[in-house]
């Protein structure tokens, strides 16, 4: 099962695999026998059963725990309402992104805290969708124009998900996600990159459809 990011694999005995991929990790699915896309030395999982290997590359959380522990741990037990659950509560992610008042929305809409799964290709893609500021702060929106962005995001992560090909990459070419500089596909505008946040997470944009809601934050990170 999936808690955003996170992957769990519970196995008979109960105890539970727990793997983050970051930006570096994937998992694989093989044949028995069959060749693998990386070399050994970069697995930090195999699980075979009869028919099938499953093989976890360059994922930095590989944790092997008890279920009481899973729960008990930080990333897991903080995490916001899972987007992708049939059991969505779109009220408390309103409420966990309307506390986070003060941070510019590319930010807090990443924040797993308010609600878990979305990263930086789906944050791009969903403000843009919603001719969102991604600069401004979430105090600048109202309750309406929040639940649609969680919303549409919620639309675009499932279709992503039943879309993928077995490598994981999404059929749907990008709106704007790693399109800087070139046409905007509704204005024709260039596309814009911005990064924000502490971590510098890059944010991509169209400077026309996405117009400036409210001066953007000093913290918000370079141009």
């Amino acid at each position: 099962v999936s808690r955003g990011k996170n992957l769990l694999i519970t196995f008979d005995d109960a105890w539970v695999l727990h793997t983050h991929m970051r930006m570096t990790g994937s998992w694989h699915l093989y044949r028995p026998g069959g060749r693998w896309w990386k070399p050994a030395h970069r697995a930090r999982v195999a699980l075979e059963v009869a028919d099938a290997v499953a093989v976890c590359f360059d994922a930095p959380v590989v944790l092997l725990m008890r279920p009481a522990r899973a729960l008990r741990t930080p990333t897991l037990a903080t995490l916001g309402p899972d987007f992708l659950a049939a059991d969505f509560d779109e009220d408390d992610a309103l409420a966990r992104l309307r506390a986070e008042a003060d941070a510019p929305l590319g930010v807090a809409i990443l924040l797993q805290r308010v609600a878990a799964g979305v990263g930086n290709i789906w944050k791009s893609e969903t403000l843009f969708v919603c001719r969102a500021d991604p600069f401004a702060p979430v105090s600048a929106y109202d309750d309406d124009e929040l639940r649609a962005i969680l919303r549409k995001a919620r639309e675009l992560l499932r279709a992503s998900v039943v879309s993928s090909t077995t490598l994981g990459a999404p059929v749907v070419a990008p709106r704007v996600y790693l399109r800087s500089g070139r046409p905007c596909r509704t204005c024709g505008t260039a596309i814009a990159m911005r990064r924000q946040g502490d971590q510098g997470r890059s944010t991509y944009y169209c400077p026309r459809c996405q117009r400036p809601r409210a001066k953007a934050l000093a913290s918000d990170g370079g141009t």
